[in-house]
């Protein structure tokens, strides 16, 4: 546990990971070593899936692979890519439990749903026999090469409607993986959600964020650790959206996080922050998140999570986000007098995050 400025033992919400205290001998264990080997042990020997341990219901993104019957894998990775929004192939490996080629295999079973027409087919074979037997002139060459050219890029276009394929230059993860347009439209019919008639994209220039939020559930999940439930930001939204707008009408959510994470009866929302964001931007965030805890009504501030995780790439960053959430916490205390609710904030360097949850680390939160 985490120690506060007065010197008094800091109680978190909940105890998953954390140093459980036995009742009876008054001894010390980490729970989470219990849940590990549980989950080793039901996944080795009796093939249970992941996610479900001793009765416990699956998690929102696992459900898509192992409980929902009469889905072909290839809509279940579509499912999946929809809730990570942007992916890795590791990542999808890693949330799914299956093996690199079967995932790669799906993903090209998911852009085949526009197919490569024959006619291209033909005119690239007749070009490489052009090149080396010199039956055409240069410019007829020339010209061929262009129309396939443009070929590629519309049956590049069509596929990239299904699963898009992003590559972007010095980050990590090599390729990313996210739905286009006609992908989404299907995901959202297999997973019975409403269809707008313009189906919003993934931001391409946000694939850092997206592997940074990934990889907050794909490091306990490549530990064996099971969650209860994980949820993205647009699931995190519909449940807000629930319970906001039963007193709150037309009033706009202040605060978006960016996934929620349970484990046992612990509930987190998770924030990753990729570095790019001013601290003007900062201020807001955090304001924003007060403002969501101070306006839910009773009881629904209840079934928010206590606690919430910030993960972050490096101290120097982690000391910034820290420093600014203290002074924006000090200014809306003095805003805002009387009972405030103020959720239990850390902060961690990517990977840290994960020792937390497994009770190996202690951390003392800036708020809370």
């Amino acid at each position: 546990m985490g120690v506060s400025s007065d010197g008094n033992e800091r109680r978190r919400f909940g105890d998953h990971g954390r140093l459980a205290k036995s009742k009876n001998e008054g001894v010390h264990f980490p729970s989470s070593l219990l849940r590990i080997f549980i989950g080793i042990l039901f996944r080795s020997y009796i093939r249970l899936p992941i996610g479900y341990i001793g009765g416990i219901f699956m998690s929102s993104i696992a459900k898509w692979i192992h409980e929902v019957p009469g889905l072909k894998n290839r809509d279940r990775l579509l499912s999946v890519l929809h809730t990570l929004g942007v992916a890795t192939r590791e990542q999808l490996e890693v949330v799914t439990g299956w093996s690199s080629n079967k995932v790669k295999n799906l993903l090209k079973e998911i852009r085949d749903q526009f197919p490569i027409p024959e006619y291209h087919r033909q005119q690239k074979q007749l070009l490489e026999q052009a090149k080396k037997s010199n039956s055409l002139t240069e410019i007829e060459v020339q010209q061929l090469e262009m129309k396939v050219t443009r070929d590629i890029a519309k049956i590049e276009k069509g596929r990239n409607s299904w699963v898009t394929i992003l590559q972007p230059e010095g980050q990590r993860g090599g390729s990313f993986y996210t739905l286009g347009k006609n992908g989404i439209v299907l995901a959202k019919e297999i997973r019975r959600e409403y269809v707008e008639n313009t189906s919003k994209l993934k931001p391409k220039t946000q694939t850092t964020h997206f592997y940074g939020v990934n990889e907050i559930l794909c490091r306990l999940r490549k530990l064996n650790i099971v969650e209860n439930d994980w949820l993205s930001a647009g699931e995190v939204m519909q449940d807000l959206h629930y319970y906001w707008n039963q007193d709150h009408k037309g009033k706009g959510i202040p605060y978006r996080p960016d996934c929620l994470l349970q484990l046992d009866e612990d509930k987190y929302y998770g924030e990753f922050d990729t570095g790019s964001e001013s601290n003007g931007r900062l201020r807001n965030r955090f304001k924003n998140c007060l403002t969501l805890y101070r306006d839910i009504d009773d009881p629904k501030w209840e079934r928010l999570p206590k606690e919430i995780i910030w993960v972050c790439t490096n101290t120097k960053r982690k000391e910034r986000i820290e420093q600014i959430a203290k002074e924006v916490l000090q200014d809306f205390m003095k805003k805002n007098r009387g009972n405030i609710r103020i959720p239990t904030v850390y902060c961690f360097v990517e990977g840290d995050d994960t020792r937390f949850l497994l009770g190996e680390l202690e951390a003392v939160p800036f708020w809370g």
